[in-house]
C-alpha cells in the first residue's frame, strides 16, 4: 500500500510520522519551503539541507548530531517528548530559535551568539553563567533553579516556571515577565523594571498587589489570586480577574477599555452600569 511521505503546506513541508529516508533524494522537495517538520519516526543525518531552509522542527526518535548544520538554519526546535540527547554545544552562531526537549538533560556550554529565542525543556538542570548577548526571549522551563543574575540587556520576555524559587535582575528592557501557571513558588513583584507592559500571574501568587510599573499595560491574575488591587499602573489598558476574585472595584482608571472575568463574579452587572466604557468580557 503506497504511504504519503510528506505534505507541501503554505510555507513548510511537513513529512509524515513513519517518513526515515536520507534527505538525498528530496532536494527538490526541501527547496520549495523554509520549514521542515519531521515526524515521529526520522533518524537520518542532516546533510542535504538546501539553502532556503531556515527552521527545523525534529521528532520524537530524531537523534543525531546537529553539530554540522549548515550556516542557513536559523531556528531548531525539538518536539516535547523527543529522545533527543546529544550535546549542542556546537552549533552554528547563526541559529536564533532554540526550543529543548523535556527530557534533555546534556549540559549546553556554549550557547550560539546571535540565539534571540531559548526555551528550556522541562528537566533541564544546569545553571547558565552566560547567555547569549542578543537574547529576547527566555523560559527557563520547569527545574531551571539558579539566580537569574546576569540576564543580557537585550531579553524582552522572561518565563518563569515550576520549582523556581530564586532571585531575579530584571534586565531594564524587560516588556513581558510571565508567572506560568505550575509556578510553585510565590514570587515577590519587587524592583520590576520601568518598561515592563505585561505581567500574568501564576495560579498560586497570593501577595497583595500595591506597587508597580506604570508602564503596565496587561495584568493577567492567577485563577487562585483573591487579594485587592490596591495600586493601579497608570497605562493600564487590559485586566484578567483570577477565578476567586471577589472585590468590587470602587475606583478604576479611565484607562482601561478590557475587563476579562468569570462569569460568577457578583459585581458584574453593577460594573457594567458603573463602567459603560469598559468592555466586560465574561469566562466560563
Amino acid at each position: 500500500m503506497y504511504q504519503i511521505e510528506y505534505n507541501i503546506e503554505k510555507d513548510r513541508i511537513v513529512f509524515s510520522d513513519n517518513f526515515n529516508k536520507s534527505l538525498g533524494e528530496y532536494g527538490d522537495i526541501i527547496s520549495q519551503k523554509p520549514i521542515l517538520y519531521f515526524g515521529n519516526d526520522f533518524n537520518q543525518e542532516l546533510l542535504y539541507l538546501t539553502p532556503n531552509v531556515k527552521q527545523i522542527i525534529l521528532g520524537k526518535k530524531f537523534n543525531k548530531s546537529l553539530d554540522s548544520l549548515p550556516d542557513n538554519i536559523e531556528s531548531i526546535i525539538f518536539v516535547s517528548d523527543s529522545d533527543f540527547y546529544y550535546p549542542l554545544n556546537s552549533l552554528n552562531n547563526n541559529i536564533k530559535e532554540l526550543v529543548l526537549n523535556d527530557n534533555y538533560d546534556t549540559k549546553i556550554k556554549r550557547f550560539p551568539y546571535y540565539l534571540e529565542k531559548l526555551k528550556l525543556g522541562k528537566n533541564y538542570i544546569y545553571e547558565i553563567n552566560e547567555y547569549p548577548p542578543f537574547l529576547k526571549y527566555l523560559d527557563i522551563g520547569e527545574n531551571y533553579l539558579y539566580p537569574l543574575e546576569n540576564l543580557p540587556p537585550s531579553l524582552e520576555t522572561l518565563i518563569i516556571g515550576g520549582n523556581f524559587n530564586n532571585f531575579i535582575n530584571y534586565p531594564s528592557n524587560l516588556k513581558y515577565l510571565i508567572l506560568s501557571p505550575n509556578l510553585t513558588n510565590s514570587i515577590q513583584l519587587v524592583n520590576l523594571p520601568p518598561k515592563l507592559i505585561y505581567l500574568s500571574l501564576s495560579d498560586n501568587y497570593n501577595f497583595m498587589i500595591d506597587k508597580l510599573p506604570d508602564s503596565i499595560m496587561c495584568i493577567s491574575l492567577g485563577d487562585n489570586y483573591s487579594g485587592e488591587i490596591k495600586v493601579y499602573p497608570k497605562c493600564l489598558v487590559k485586566l484578567k480577574l483570577s477565578k476567586n476574585f471577589k472585590y468590587y472595584f470602587t475606583e478604576l482608571p479611565d484607562t482601561i477599555r478590557k475587563i476579562e472575568l468569570y462569569s460568577d463574579y457578583i459585581y458584574l452587572e453593577e460594573l457594567n452600569q458603573k463602567y459603560p466604557n469598559i468592555e466586560f468580557i465574561t469566562i466560563n
